[in-house]
Protein backbone atom coordinates (compact mmCIF):
# COMPACT_ATOMS: atom_id res chain seq x y z
CA UNK A 1 0.00 0.00 0.00
CA UNK A 2 1.36 3.46 -0.81
CA UNK A 3 2.33 5.71 2.07
CA UNK A 4 -0.60 7.83 3.18
CA UNK A 5 -3.21 5.30 1.95
CA UNK A 6 -6.03 4.60 4.40
CA UNK A 7 -7.07 1.18 5.65
CA UNK A 8 -10.39 0.66 7.39
CA UNK A 9 -11.02 -2.48 9.42
CA UNK A 10 -14.54 -3.27 10.54
CA UNK A 11 -15.28 -6.11 12.97
CA UNK A 12 -18.78 -7.30 13.84
CA UNK A 13 -19.53 -9.70 16.66
CA UNK A 14 -22.80 -11.26 17.76
CA UNK A 15 -23.16 -11.72 21.50
CA UNK A 16 -25.03 -14.61 23.18
CA UNK A 17 -28.02 -12.34 23.65
CA UNK A 18 -28.29 -11.82 19.90
CA UNK A 19 -27.07 -8.24 19.93
CA UNK A 20 -24.45 -7.16 17.43
CA UNK A 21 -21.37 -5.16 18.37
CA UNK A 22 -19.47 -3.37 15.69
CA UNK A 23 -16.08 -1.63 15.82
CA UNK A 24 -14.38 0.28 13.03
CA UNK A 25 -10.70 1.19 13.06
CA UNK A 26 -9.16 3.54 10.49
CA UNK A 27 -5.39 3.30 9.97
CA UNK A 28 -3.34 5.81 8.02
CA UNK A 29 0.12 4.20 7.69
CA UNK A 30 3.15 6.26 6.83
CA UNK A 31 6.20 4.76 5.24
CA UNK A 32 9.57 6.47 5.29
CA UNK A 33 11.30 6.87 1.95
CA UNK A 34 14.54 5.03 1.26
CA UNK A 35 17.49 7.30 0.75
CA UNK A 36 21.00 8.38 1.59
CA UNK A 37 22.60 9.67 4.76
CA UNK A 38 25.53 12.06 4.82
CA UNK A 39 27.12 14.63 7.08
CA UNK A 40 30.18 15.35 9.16
CA UNK A 41 31.42 13.86 12.40
CA UNK A 42 32.58 16.64 14.70
CA UNK A 43 34.88 16.21 17.67
CA UNK A 44 38.46 15.32 18.57
CA UNK A 45 40.37 13.01 16.20
CA UNK A 46 37.43 12.28 13.89
CA UNK A 47 39.41 11.25 10.79
CA UNK A 48 39.01 7.52 10.27
CA UNK A 49 36.40 6.96 13.01
CA UNK A 50 34.07 4.12 12.12
CA UNK A 51 30.37 5.01 11.97
CA UNK A 52 27.86 2.13 12.25
CA UNK A 53 24.09 2.23 11.69
CA UNK A 54 21.85 -0.40 13.30
CA UNK A 55 18.05 -0.47 12.82
CA UNK A 56 16.38 0.70 16.04
CA UNK A 57 13.89 -2.18 15.73
CA UNK A 58 16.66 -4.64 16.58
CA UNK A 59 18.02 -5.74 13.21
CA UNK A 60 21.66 -6.29 12.33
CA UNK A 61 24.02 -3.41 11.57
CA UNK A 62 23.53 -2.34 7.98
CA UNK A 63 26.95 -0.94 7.37
CA UNK A 64 30.06 0.49 8.96
CA UNK A 65 32.38 2.90 7.27
CA UNK A 66 35.30 5.14 8.22
CA UNK A 67 35.05 8.90 8.09
CA UNK A 68 37.19 10.88 5.67
CA UNK A 69 40.12 12.95 6.92
CA UNK A 70 37.75 15.91 7.44
CA UNK A 71 35.18 13.79 9.32
CA UNK A 72 32.75 13.49 6.37
CA UNK A 73 30.69 10.30 6.01
CA UNK A 74 28.09 9.03 3.55
CA UNK A 75 25.78 5.99 3.36
CA UNK A 76 23.82 5.17 0.19
CA UNK A 77 20.62 3.22 -0.53
CA UNK A 78 19.39 2.92 3.06
CA UNK A 79 15.91 1.63 3.80
CA UNK A 80 13.79 4.38 5.34
CA UNK A 81 13.50 4.12 9.13
CA UNK A 82 15.22 4.96 12.39
CA UNK A 83 18.78 3.79 13.06
CA UNK A 84 20.96 3.79 16.18
CA UNK A 85 24.36 5.41 15.70
CA UNK A 86 27.50 3.79 17.08
CA UNK A 87 31.08 3.45 15.99
CA UNK A 88 34.67 3.31 17.11
CA UNK A 89 35.11 2.23 20.73
CA UNK A 90 35.87 4.91 23.29
CA UNK A 91 33.42 7.50 21.88
CA UNK A 92 29.79 8.38 22.49
CA UNK A 93 27.76 9.65 19.54
CA UNK A 94 25.10 12.34 19.38
CA UNK A 95 22.47 12.09 18.15
CA UNK A 96 22.16 8.47 19.28
CA UNK A 97 19.53 7.77 16.60
CA UNK A 98 18.85 9.13 13.11
CA UNK A 99 15.68 8.78 11.01
CA UNK A 100 16.21 8.24 7.28
CA UNK A 101 13.41 9.66 5.13
CA UNK A 102 14.76 10.28 1.63
CA UNK A 103 18.09 12.05 1.39
CA UNK A 104 19.04 12.98 4.95
CA UNK A 105 21.91 15.22 6.09
CA UNK A 106 22.86 14.81 9.75
CA UNK A 107 26.03 15.90 11.51
CA UNK A 108 27.18 13.69 14.37
CA UNK A 109 29.25 14.67 17.41
CA UNK A 110 31.77 12.07 18.60
CA UNK A 111 32.87 12.63 22.20
CA UNK A 112 35.86 10.70 23.61
CA UNK A 113 34.90 8.83 26.79
CA UNK A 114 38.39 8.55 28.27
CA UNK A 115 41.41 10.81 28.20
CA UNK A 116 43.68 9.47 25.52
CA UNK A 117 46.25 10.52 23.00
CA UNK A 118 46.84 9.90 19.35
CA UNK A 119 49.92 9.69 17.22
CA UNK A 120 49.97 10.55 13.55
CA UNK A 121 52.49 11.24 10.92
CA UNK A 122 53.73 10.19 7.55
CA UNK A 123 55.99 7.29 6.65
CA UNK A 124 58.17 7.64 3.56
CA UNK A 125 60.76 5.38 2.02
CA UNK A 126 63.58 6.54 -0.23
CA UNK A 127 64.30 3.21 -1.88
CA UNK A 128 62.43 0.40 -3.53
CA UNK A 129 60.29 -1.35 -0.96
CA UNK A 130 57.42 -3.76 -1.41
CA UNK A 131 54.95 -5.19 1.06
CA UNK A 132 53.29 -3.55 4.00
CA UNK A 133 54.54 -1.44 6.89
CA UNK A 134 53.42 -2.11 10.46
CA UNK A 135 53.31 0.68 13.03
CA UNK A 136 52.95 -0.75 16.54
CA UNK A 137 52.66 1.03 19.89
CA UNK A 138 54.05 -0.52 23.10
CA UNK A 139 53.59 0.82 26.65
CA UNK A 140 57.18 -0.13 27.49
CA UNK A 141 60.13 -2.05 26.08
CA UNK A 142 59.34 -5.78 26.18
CA UNK A 143 55.59 -5.25 26.81
CA UNK A 144 52.72 -6.42 24.62
CA UNK A 145 51.45 -3.91 22.02
CA UNK A 146 48.53 -1.64 22.95
CA UNK A 147 47.75 -0.22 19.54
CA UNK A 148 48.88 0.01 15.99
CA UNK A 149 48.01 0.13 12.34
CA UNK A 150 49.09 -1.44 9.09
CA UNK A 151 49.71 0.59 5.96
CA UNK A 152 48.04 -1.32 3.15
CA UNK A 153 50.82 -0.60 0.71
CA UNK A 154 54.50 0.21 0.90
CA UNK A 155 55.17 3.83 1.90
CA UNK A 156 55.69 6.16 -1.00
CA UNK A 157 58.60 8.53 -1.43
CA UNK A 158 56.12 11.37 -0.90
CA UNK A 159 54.88 9.91 2.38
CA UNK A 160 51.97 7.73 3.46
CA UNK A 161 49.89 9.17 6.36
CA UNK A 162 48.83 7.20 9.44
CA UNK A 163 46.96 7.84 12.71
CA UNK A 164 46.60 5.69 15.84
CA UNK A 165 44.10 6.87 18.49
CA UNK A 166 43.21 5.95 22.04
CA UNK A 167 46.74 5.69 23.39
CA UNK A 168 47.67 6.20 27.04
CA UNK A 169 50.35 8.69 27.98
CA UNK A 170 54.00 7.85 27.43
CA UNK A 171 53.73 5.04 24.86
CA UNK A 172 56.62 3.89 22.65
CA UNK A 173 56.31 3.56 18.87
CA UNK A 174 58.00 0.91 16.76
CA UNK A 175 57.87 0.73 12.95
CA UNK A 176 58.87 -2.25 10.89
CA UNK A 177 58.72 -2.92 7.16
Amino acid sequence: MPAGGNVTITATSTANNGRNARATIAINPTALANGNLSGNVNGTWVAGLTITLTPSNGGSAINSLPTATNGAYSFSNITGGTYNVSGSAGYSYSPAAITINGSTVQNITATPQIASYSISGSVSYAGSQTGVTYITVYPCAGCNPIGGTTLSSAPSAGGTPYMIRGLPCCSNVKMSP
